[in-house]
């Protein structure tokens, strides 16, 4: 009894401290100090000019974190950009410890100042092939082909979907991403591109707002859009609603009507992956100085579509 005691106690000394060195390798790390390595790392994997302008801020217990600001990734040699993508802030945390009871708990995730350039020449090549082309295994090379084999009943139940699911909010904020086809003198342009929403959690309503501008060359169209909604899922991801989701257009179009025009569609959307059903219920459409009522209903979307409704038009 005395050695089983004795035991239970070195054990217990012996986990202390190696919480305490956790904790203080936690409060001492500075990824900073490693930054050449990183950026290093990043140009052979890519091929491409990698900086990171800001600080690199990573915590390790009892959130896994991290904060990088100012982070720019170059662009293909022979294309117009300086940059290919860049980000002003991404911050995000999660939690540790609920994981190991399949509970996700994150803090607000940010990504802030999004840039992304997609060109295309006048031969039709591009510059964000070549970021996949990385990844793929030399002309042949034998790609390792992992076996089949039946899982334990242990394994399986790994598979099952999340328990819980908290995320304190989601911030997509400022991202812009442009389009320059020079093969087909085309140019388009996200601008003005915001996400929010409020605590993520499963079967809570979850408020959502979205706005973007669109800009295109051909033909010339000016569009903003605005989306808002609440929007409520279940943890087996296979039923979706949006309750109260306003959709508005707003477009300038001078090829096709003298002046600006703007459409709004109102309705609550029900998806069922389960059932194969889409319900869009008391759906209202102004535009054109017109108001349009339905309610349609979409089933076997997966296979042959069968649209029924009822629709008016005031």
């Amino acid at each position: 009894m005395n050695i089983l005691i004795r035991s239970i106690k070195y054990l217990f000394i012996f986990v202390l401290l190696v919480f305490i060195a956790v904790l203080i390798f936690a409060a001492t790390f500075d990824a900073n100090n490693y930054k050449p390595q990183i950026i290093e790392q990043a140009e052979k994997a890519t091929g491409r000019s990698f900086t990171i302008d800001g600080d690199i801020n990573l915590s390790v217990f009892p959130w896994v974190g991290l904060k990088v600001e100012n982070v720019s990734l170059g662009n293909e040699k022979g294309f117009k950009a300086e940059q290919f993508a860049a980000i002003k802030q991404l911050d995000v945390k999660v939690n540790v410890l609920p994981l190991l009871k399949k509970e996700v708990e994150i803090n607000t995730i940010r990504l802030h100042g999004l840039n992304v350039s997609l060109e295309v020449a006048k031969d039709s090549s591009n510059n964000w092939s070549s970021l996949a082309q990385a990844e793929v295994p030399a002309e042949g090379a034998e790609t390792p082909v992992a076996e089949e084999t039946p899982q334990p009943a242990g394994e399986q139940e790994s598979a099952l979907p999340l328990q819980s699911l908290r995320v304190e909010g989601f911030e997509f904020v400022d991202a812009v991403i442009s389009y320059d086809d020079r093969s087909s003198n085309t140019l388009a342009k996200v601008s003005e591109l915001n996400l929010t929403t409020s605590a993520i959690a499963f079967d809570e309503p979850v408020d959502v707002e979205f706005g973007a501008r669109v800009e295109n060359s051909q033909p010339a169209i000016d569009t903003r859009l605005e989306m808002s909604t609440q929007l409520t899922f279940n943890k087996e991801l296979t039923t979706y609603s949006l309750r109260d989701l306003v959709f508005t257009i707003i477009a300038d179009a001078n090829e096709f009507i003298p002046q600006q025009e703007q459409v709004e569609i109102k309705s609550s959307v029900h998806v069922s992956m389960d059932e194969q059903h889409v319900a869009l219920k008391q759906v209202k459409i102004s535009a054109l100085g017109t108001t349009t009522l339905a309610d349609i209903a979409v089933s076997q979307f997966l296979q042959t579509p069968l649209i029924q409704g009822d629709i008016c038009l005031l």
